[in-house]
């Protein structure tokens, strides 16, 4: 399965047909216990800058950084509830709202 340093290839060869005005990248970079998390997500972030500059199209870097999966901290640290309730009639408004525009 490709990841997020194979985002810019993929970029790259979008925008090297011509067909596109735009482009988005999508993924994420969940950090672990290494450093490797960093490495790879400063050169996904470098790769996609590059990509846009070589090509002078508008690309959005849609890929996220994020920590453990929260099952996998909960097991190693405990529980603990640290995300914002947002009500669910908020968030489809939101959701609706992206959707129509």
């Amino acid at each position: 399965m490709p990841g997020a340093l194979e985002a810019p290839l993929a970029l790259q060869r979008m925008a090297q047909t011509g067909d596109y005005d735009a482009l988005v990248a999508l993924g994420a970079v969940i950090r672990g216990d290494t450093y490797h998390f960093e490495i790879v997500a400063n050169e996904s972030a470098a790769g996609v800058a590059s990509v846009q500059l070589e090509f002078g199209i508008p690309i959005g870097n849609g890929i996220l950084t994020t920590r453990l999966p929260m099952r996998r901290r909960r097991a190693r640290d405990g529980p603990r509830d640290t995300m914002p309730r947002w009500p669910r009639s908020r968030w489809r408004t939101c959701s609706t709202r992206s959707m129509s525009e």
